[in-house]
Parts: structure tokens; C-alpha cells; sequence
């Protein structure tokens, strides 16, 4: 794909939504930053991104983007480069075709590898149904799977992936988290411990424990400050029951022999959606953001590497509209999260800041909502954030817009914020900013 093309075609559209963006701000909020990908229809749900070098090789500061793309003669798992922090120049393409699946790039999440090249594992589900694994260099995600390229199915023992999370081991080797099923029968969380850098050799395969079968209908997987896996996911007991809030800590890289640390911590009120995110701090401890009862925010900050002691209780971070559906969240170079945190009922995306580790106090600060003044429009049911090196956060996410009955248009937009707020037009004042 010849990426001059893209850039030629970019400089209008970018001037348009700045000056429309100016027009309405006094008035209403509406979807703000670039569209990744203007040429589609219907993408963007299962975004995950990473900072990239950027077109002269700059520092890691450009989004590289990866995505389900819904598109008719274009669905499958797809990709935008950006080549500079605020996607003012980018390319896009459908790198893993869904062919004979129901989707792909289900769940998909992008890494880098431990040679500094793009990761991405993703599902395919329905007919056809796999777990993937692409390996891409930076520069060359948008190239095809022509080598150096490579593309990998996991073939798992048992059952198929209804769910999952992914990481690059502390061995350089993907690790994936995955909640699996087996025709109607549940079969809970697992563990796939790949055995080479891009997936290509037979995995190790653990069940994490067969008497929790509804195990993992939400999962975020980190490598902890061990150098092992710890995956924070939400857990029933029973069909039709509240989950809990829980974070497993590995004590080996496979996350075998079950006697790994389990730790429960707060009743999830069934909700739905991406609505757990885990970093770990500069000091090793696992920090969790998740909607709770009554789609509250909240946070727990913990006190050990494995929130051990059953002493690490949550702070409920103040909103403006009950979250529900999805929370991303990252950490600056202080410990201090950040996130966009999504609203159905509102249709919204707020952004915050919070001023200390565990986001206490009731004084974080909202930083923006990114709210449509059309009903039909939702803004951040799919989003992801990334702090870049300088505490600017970088946000992807998805804005649909309900075109008719069963008709939604979705639409990926890059935005960069600071404490001060988010860039509505692309101004040298956010460009610089500290």
C-alpha cells in the first residue's frame, strides 16, 4: 500500500475536523482527534494500541493501532500506522482477512515483542473459529504477511477462546489468558504459554481450575513485578450471579500446576464489557480499575505484588454518568492512573486524572467528556489509553453512530490529552506540551 497516498488524502480531512471541532465547542462536545481509518464504514470495536517510532524516527510516540474492522470487503483484523503522535499522516489496512469465520480480530490485542516488533494476538470466532498470532515489524505491519512477516494459529487442546488477554512473557514468548468454551459446556479460565517467540511451536496449555467454569468473562492479563503472569478477571459461582473481582498471581511463566494465589476482592454487579484494566506501579504492586456496584469506578491500589492480606479495599473514583461498559486505564511516570472510562447510559467518554496511587481523596480531576449532542451517536464503548514518555495520554476509541434498526457505523479517532485537557484542535500548545 503506497502510504503517500494516505498522507495526500489525510491533509484535508484533519483541517476539517479542526475547524468543526472550534465551531462546536463552545456548545457541545462531539468526537474529536483523527479518524484512523476514513476509507471504512464499520470498525473499531477490540482496539488496543502501542506507541511506535514515528516517520523520522522519533521517539515511541506514534500510535501503531490494531483493530476488528466490519467493513464490507474489509473485515478481518486490521491495522493503522500512524507517523506522527496526532495521526495527521497514517495508512490502514486489513492485515488477517476473517475469510471463513463469523469475525476476527476478536479481542485482538497488539504487544511488542521482546525484538522491539509488533505482536498481535487476536481470535477468530464462529466457523472457522482460532486463536491467532501475527508477527509484524513496525514499519511493516501494513505489508501483507510476506516475510519477515509472520502469521501463527494456536491449536488449542481443548474447546475454543470465547475471550482472552495476552503479554510477552519475561522469556520474550507470548502468554495468553483465555476464557474457553466446549460446545455448551464452560470450561474457565486457561493459560497458553507459547514456547517460541511468534507461537509457532506447540504451546503449554493450563486449566487454572475446573470447579470455577464461569471463570474469565473478563480478563486483563500483566507480566507482575515476578516476572510472572497476573490476571485480574471477573469470576462466578453460578449462572446468573454477581461476579467477583479476582486477581490470579503466577508462580511460573505457564501459570501450571494450580497453586497459583488467588485473590477476591470486591462483588463486580454484573456488569458487562471491557470493564477491568491492571498495570503494575514502579513499586511491583497491581493497580485495578473496574466498574462495580452501581457502575462505579473503582480502584484498587495494592499494598503487596500479589494484593495479598485481604486488606486492599477500593476507592470509588467520582464520575459524571455511571460507567459501564468500558475502562482503560494507564499509569504516569509518577503511579498516577488515568482513564477514559465509558457511560451507556450516557453515551459518553469521560477523561480523568487522578492526583495520588490509589486515586483517593474525591478530588480527581475530569478532565474532558467527549459527548455527541446527537442521541445517536456513542462515543468510547471501545477505547484504549497509553501514557507516552512525556505524561501526555494518548486515547484511541470508538465513536458508533446508529445509522437505523441493527445499522451501526463505527469509527476509530486518535486524541492526546494532558492534565489541562484534551487537544480539540491540533494546536502547538498540546504539540509541546510537557
Amino acid at each position: 500500500m503506497d502510504r503517500g497516498i494516505f498522507r495526500r488524502y489525510r491533509r484535508l480531512p484533519v483541517a476539517l475536523v479542526g475547524l468543526f471541532t472550534c465551531c462546536i465547542a463552545i456548545c457541545a462536545h462531539a468526537q474529536v482527534g483523527t479518524e484512523l481509518d476514513p476509507v471504512s464504514t464499520n470498525y473499531g470495536r477490540y482496539v488496543s494500541f502501542i506507541l511506535a517510532p514515528g516517520d523520522e524516527g522519533s521517539d515511541n510516540d506514534s500510535p501503531l493501532v490494531a483493530y476488528e474492522n466490519r467493513s464490507l470487503g474489509r473485515q478481518g483484523l486490521a491495522v493503522t500506522r500512524c507517523f506522527d503522535p496526532l495521526c495527521r499522516e497514517l495508512s490502514f489496512a486489513t492485515l488477517d482477512d476473517r475469510g471463513s469465520s463469523n469475525q476476527a480480530g476478536v479481542f485482538g490485542r497488539i504487544l511488542r515483542g521482546a525484538d522491539g516488533n509488533a505482536v498481535i494476538v487476536h481470535l477468530k470466532i464462529g466457523v472457522g473459529a482460532a486463536m491467532r498470532v501475527i508477527r509484524c515489524t513496525q514499519s511493516n505491519c501494513l505489508g501483507g504477511m510476506a516475510p519477515p512477516n509472520t502469521l501463527n494459529t494456536i491449536e488449542l487442546d481443548l474447546g475454543q477462546a470465547l475471550n482472552m488477554d495476552a503479554a510477552i512473557g519475561s522469556d520474550g514468548f507470548p502468554v495468553i489468558a483465555a476464557r474457553l468454551v466446549d460446545g455448551g459446556t464452560n470450561l474457565g479460565l486457561w493459560v497458553i504459554k507459547c514456547t517460541d517467540p511468534v507461537c509457532e511451536l506447540p504451546a503449554i496449555q493450563t486449566q487454572i481450575d475446573p470447579t470455577r467454569p464461569l471463570a474469565g468473562l473478563v480478563i486483563d492479563l500483566v507480566i507482575g513485578a515476578s516476572g510472572f503472569p497476573q490476571i485480574a478477571f471477573s469470576d462466578r459461582e453460578v449462572q446468573g450471579s454477581n461476579g467477583e473481582v479476582a486477581l490470579l498471581s503466577c508462580n511460573d511463566l505457564a501459570c501450571a500446576g494450580q497453586d497459583e494465589t488467588l485473590s477476591v476482592f470486591d462483588i463486580l454487579g454484573g456488569s458487562t464489557g471491557r470493564i477491568i484494566d491492571m498495570k503494575i506501579s514502579a513499586s511491583g504492586f497491581p493497580v485495578i480499575a473496574y466498574a462495580g456496584t452501581l457502575s462505579t469506578l473503582r480502584v484498587i491500589s495494592c499494598n503487596d505484588p500479589i494484593c495479598a492480606g485481604g486488606d486492599d479495599l477500593p476507592n470509588i473514583v467520582n464520575t459524571l454518568s455511571p460507567v459501564n461498559q468500558a475502562i482503560a486505564m494507564d499509569l504516569n511516570s509518577q503511579g498516577f492512573p488515568a482513564f477514559a472510562a465509558h457511560s451507556t447510559s450516557a453515551d459518553n467518554l469521560e477523561i480523568i486524572f487522578c492526583n495520588d496511587v490509589a486515586c483517593a481523596g474525591d478530588d480527581e480531576r475530569s478532565v474532558d467528556v467527549f459527548d455527541a449532542d446527537n442521541q445517536d451517536i456513542a462515543s468510547g464503548a471501545w477505547v484504549d489509553t497509553v501514557f507516552d514518555s512525556s505524561d501526555r495520554l494518548q486515547i484511541v476509541y470508538q465513536t458508533v453512530e446508529r445509522a437505523g434498526p441493527s445499522n451501526f457505523l463505527g469509527s476509530l479517532y486518535n486524541i492526546r490529552c494532558v492534565i489541562d485537557g484534551c487537544s480539540l484542535v491540533f494546536s502547538d500548545r498540546f504539540e509541546a506540551a510537557p
